[in-house]
């Protein structure tokens, strides 16, 4: 992301014109006031109390108000999905794993022998060195939404129609893999050291794949037809199911051994034993690959819970770029209010003295100014409610397990929105309650 010249120039042009016409307006509205209407209405106070600038001045904060609430509102349920997806299980543990991917060139890792060689070489070399307590490789990685879909029957079942299949996600593996990752198994085996080039074709799926197609029965010991010519894969185990996005539910998946079925694009990754030191590991597994061959390249060196929070950057950036705006327009909120009620209590201090001197009690000086306050927070939050409901609808693709007009978020942002105003009135209303009766009375 960069700074665009052409926003830049746009919000600078908006933000000096908004200043001129906001300054122009009181100016202009006082060059107009008709002098003896002026005098009518009694005197300074209560020309300043009442009156068309009265109005305005309220009708302005009731608006930013308004706009406030929708502001909040928005971010509000931004917050409460954010909090409630990054809550989801990603099915792995990817604490303290680094991931990185290697560029192998063609040839000589066309031929399926080489390539072979040369990844058994590098996880042995990898599980030798310090620090490292699991190593693997794998096609595609969790929670990037990248995995590989193919289509499969299962023999023994009735052909499906023309132009219908059935498909999962396939991932090549090889051993160490599901420790490495954290994928847990629920029944069976996982691929292992044992299946070979040369030993039966076996394939591990996942809890939602098994759940899917043998809903009653054991999936253990059935075999799979995958889109290749000739692979035939018995089902030798069933692993917990591994998000490809935090957003959506677990896609069926099927691993395979890459010594069985291999594929040139494959990620490395390595669980540390202790405390991740993502530059030391990096560089370590750098040296070991290079070793063996200087052409190849090693990039996209992350850990695995960076994986995971790119996986819902976008969300978060949505959430802290409202929130930002929802909490500035909170501050300006505020403001106002303390700003329309300063100004108010300065232009009624003469009637604020006169009342107080006629026995009003101090609460009820704070009360009636408090009040006045709230009325026109209840104004702006009932029309702010009112257009929440209307745009937050525009969201909805944005929320996840959160509608667009979820009450408790509605109810918090209005009470903590009400609090904001009340605080913001409560200091100049107090500071009205200080008032000795005969100074204020001689206020003009």
């Amino acid at each position: 992301m960069r700074l665009d010249g052409w926003v830049l120039a746009f919000t600078l042009i908006v933000s000096v014109v908004t200043g001129i016409l906001f300054g122009i307006a009181p100016a202009f509205a006082a060059s107009n006031t008709d002098v003896s209407e002026t005098l009518k209405e009694g005197g300074r106070s209560s020309a300043a109390g009442g009156g068309s600038r009265n109005r305005l001045r309220h009708g302005l904060v009731v608006a930013e108000i308004a706009f406030s609430l929708v502001l909040m509102i928005g971010a509000g349920l931004l917050v409460t999905s954010f909090s409630r997806l990054t809550g989801v299980n990603p099915g792995i543990r990817p604490d303290n794993v680094l991931t990185l991917r290697l560029a192998l060139a063609d040839p000589p890792y066309d031929n399926h022998t080489v390539f072979l060689a040369f990844y058994r070489k590098v996880l042995e070399r990898l599980k030798t060195l310090p620090g490292i307590e699991a190593a693997a490789a794998v096609s595609d990685l969790p929670l990037t939404g990248q995995n590989f879909d193919n289509t499969f029957s299962i023999p023994g079942r009735p052909p499906l129609p023309a132009g219908e299949f059935i498909s999962a996600e396939m991932a090549w593996v090889s051993p160490d893999y599901f420790r490495t990752i954290g994928i847990p198994l629920i029944k069976g085996r996982v691929i292992t050291d044992r299946d070979t080039e040369t030993t039966p074709q076996v394939v591990v799926i996942s809890e939602s794949m098994a759940r899917r197609w043998w809903p009653t029965e054991d999936p253990l010991g059935k075999r799979l037809a995958i889109g290749y010519n000739d692979f035939k894969p018995e089902i030798v185990g069933v692993v917990g199911d591994a998000h490809d996005g935090l957003e959506a539910a677990p896609a069926p998946h099927m691993y395979v051994a890459y010594t069985q079925l291999p594929r040139d694009a494959v990620y490395l990754v390595a669980k540390s034993s202790g405390a991740l030191n993502v530059d030391s590991m990096a560089g370590m597994i750098r040296r070991e690959v290079q070793s063996l061959d200087k052409n190849i390249a090693v990039y996209k060196v992350r850990p695995m819970n960076e994986v995971m929070a790119v996986s819902i950057g976008t969300r978060r950036f949505n959430m802290m770029l409202l929130g930002i705006f929802a909490g500035l327009a909170m501050v300006l909120a505020g403001v106002g209010i303390y700003g329309v009620m300063a100004y108010g209590v300065t232009q009624r201090t003469h009637e604020i003295g006169l009342r107080m001197a006629l026995g009003a009690q101090r609460r009820d000086v704070l009360g009636m100014l408090i009040g006045h306050a709230m009325i026109l927070a209840a104004a702006g939050i009932s029309l702010g409610l009112a257009g929440a409901f209307a745009l937050t609808q525009l969201m909805a693709s944005l929320l996840y397990r959160v509608t667009a007009t979820d009450p408790q978020t509605f109810a918090l942002v209005s009470i903590l929105l009400a609090a904001v105003v009340f605080g913001a009135s409560y200091i100049p209303a107090r500071r009205a309650t200080r008032l000795d009766p005969m100074t204020a009375l001689r206020y003009e």
